[in-house]
């Protein structure tokens, strides 16, 4: 994915630039247009420019001559309807062309017994990480988690992870047993790529949407309500999905929007602004539509709640029945009355 074109909307503004690299997370880096546009060389690395597509309008900055682009805001600089044309034909070009890869590649991890295999072979050992982890066996059994020694051998082995939905495999996820940095946790399989995890395989997302960040939270809060009559919000059932990261990747946003209402319990930090930026939950919601976004404030993650302090299921329901709606912060100076 590493040469991963710019998306319509940053390749119309910026064209073809030199050494042109996908970052991850619908981030891109190249030679800055404006300090070093012929690309590597000098002290001018050409890894500086980063630009970002998070569905709004195109932004794009350079960390070394800090030249800023957001918006129309281009320094001057005006693609002729030709090039914009070309720009948007090359990028659905090569999407197809990468959705036919990822079809073919999941066609074949459908063929494939390797996975399968991690979970039949599973020893006492194995399961015991996934019931450590709050897992139950019935989760076990459904999602056919399992476990490799040999894979990932120099980080301690992963506890394996199919996404599955309606008896199809979506993507295989692997959670390191020893991972090299506490950011590199999960892993999925080269080749594909993340999309939603349903604790309940044959969901689908439509109308109300509980999005956790993270499959064991999604399976451990999964368990907790699933021993509940009924789960639901204002009269509707709810359907629970798992967000690899508190940044959900655009195209699964895409798939987000079909939802009614969505609810999110997200881990406490994806709530806080960072300096400069919106959080992760106001980026989110504003793609797939802040008046359809309600919001669970939680004072620590929901797996934590429920496996260390019993969190009851009854409570979880309370908690999704009085999720608040997501406010827009202004920066209009406060009023303040004056009493006499």
């Amino acid at each position: 994915m590493a040469d991963q074109p710019l998306p319509s909307v940053l390749a119309e503004h910026f064209g073809h630039l030199p050494d042109l690299k996908y970052r991850g997370n619908n981030e891109w880096s190249s030679a800055c247009p404006k300090c070093n546009p012929g690309g590597r060389g000098g002290n001018n690395p050409s890894d500086r420019f980063r630009m970002f597509s998070t569905g709004g309008p195109p932004r794009a900055w350079c960390r070394q001559c800090d030249w800023k682009i957001t918006g129309s805001q281009l320094n001057g600089k005006t693609l002729s309807h030709q090039e914009r044309t070309e720009a948007r034909e090359s990028y659905y070009k090569w999407l197809e062309e990468e959705n036919q890869r990822l079809r073919k590649k999941l066609a074949w991890l459908q063929k494939q017994d390797f996975w399968k295999a991690w979970h039949d072979d599973m020893t006492d050992m194995g399961k015991k990480l996934w019931h450590e982890a709050g897992i139950n066996d019935y989760m076990i059994k459904t999602h056919k988690l399992g476990y490799t020694k040999d894979r990932y051998e120099s980080c301690g082995g992963a506890m394996t992870i199919p996404y599955l939905h309606n008896d199809n495999i979506q993507t295989l996820q692997f959670r390191l047993r020893q991972p090299p940095s506490t950011g590199d946790k999960y892993r999925f399989l080269k080749g594909t790529r993340s999309t939603w995890f349903y604790p309940y395989p044959n969901d689908e997302i439509e109308g109300v949407v509980l999005v956790t960040e993270g499959v064991k939270k999604a399976m451990v809060t999964w368990q907790t309500i699933a021993m509940l009559n009924k789960f639901e919000y204002n009269g509707k059932d709810i359907t629970i999905v798992a967000t690899p990261a508190k940044h959900v990747p655009n195209h699964m946003l895409d798939e987000l929007k079909k939802a009614e209402l969505i609810i999110w319990l997200l881990d406490p930090d994806a709530l806080v602004k960072g300096k400069g930026k919106q959080s992760a939950l106001m980026r989110n919601a504003e793609a797939v539509g802040v008046e359809k976004s309600r919001v669970v404030r939680t004072v620590a993650k929901i797996d934590d709640m429920i496996l260390e302090h019993s969190l009851g299921g009854e409570t979880i329901q309370n908690m999704v029945a009085q999720a608040s709606p997501i406010v827009r912060k202004t920066n209009k100076p406060k009023r303040y009355k004056k009493y006499i």
